[in-house]
């Protein structure tokens, strides 16, 4: 707690959005939906937004961002979800997982992460 995260997210792009979508990152207790810290954005390319308007078929991109965790978020075990949503709505884009639709539009990474007290 009271510490930045730091979490880099690998895209294989198969086809481009038509529209620029923003990455959510978010933080949450293991089982919640609501986040405690979260690092939403556009997705980064060597520092710089990358709109995903400009992705190209085959690419792959390395987004890298950090999630500022507050001084009084409790220990304990937390997961990280990622997604994408669009901004002008703010309507999650649908998302696949190993050919299954994920009805949340968010996946959560299979490492959890461990919260310990701000010192």
């Amino acid at each position: 707690a009271g510490a930045a995260l730091t979490v880099a997210l690998t895209i294989d792009v198969l086809a481009p959005p038509h529209v620029d979508l923003q990455r959510l990152i978010h933080l949450r207790r293991r089982g919640e939906v609501a986040p405690v810290a979260q690092g939403d954005g556009p997705v980064m390319q060597q520092g710089l937004p990358y709109p995903s308007s400009l992705w190209s078929a085959g690419e792959r991109l390395v987004d890298e961002r950090r999630i500022d965790v507050p001084p009084d978020v409790a220990a304990g075990q937390y997961e990280v979800a990622t997604g994408f949503y669009r901004l002008d709505d703010l309507v999650r884009v649908p998302l696949t997982v190993r050919g299954v639709d994920d009805a949340s539009r968010a996946y959560v990474l299979p490492r959890p992460v461990e919260v310990r007290r701000c010192p």
